[in-house]
């Protein structure tokens, strides 16, 4: 609701980010000191590459807000939960198993009837 009364969704999610990313980094530094200095000498790949994956991932969900009905967008964003299990299994070497499955099928039920609802 926030991107459609905003206007623009990168906008609304860039303002969001910033204002979580200084929050985020505020309390770091307090609970956790010299935590934020390691992390860009230590962690600096999978900040950026992570971070940017992520920011684009969720303004495209949010630009999704805008255009469609929010219960359909929400169903096929959940549906994310079926590359997440096929990339564990078939390229991080996950064990496949019986809560695994059955976890994404109940996810799935979930998206279909999201989307039934619009």
């Amino acid at each position: 609701m926030g991107a459609r009364v905003a206007g623009t969704a990168v906008g609304f999610y860039g303002w969001s980010a910033i204002g979580n990313a200084l929050v985020f980094a505020a309390f770091m530094r307090v609970s956790k000191p010299g935590t934020l200095g390691r992390l860009w000498s230590e962690g600096r790949f999978v900040l950026v590459v992570g971070g940017a994956a992520s920011y684009c991932a969720y303004a495209l969900v949010v630009w999704g807000f805008m255009q469609a009905p929010i219960a359909l967008v929400t169903a096929l964003r959940e549906t994310s939960i079926i590359f997440a299990l096929f990339i564990g299994v078939f390229f991080m070497k996950e064990r496949l198993d019986l809560f695994k499955v059955g976890s994404t099928l109940l996810t799935l039920v979930g998206a279909i009837l999201l989307r039934f609802a619009c």
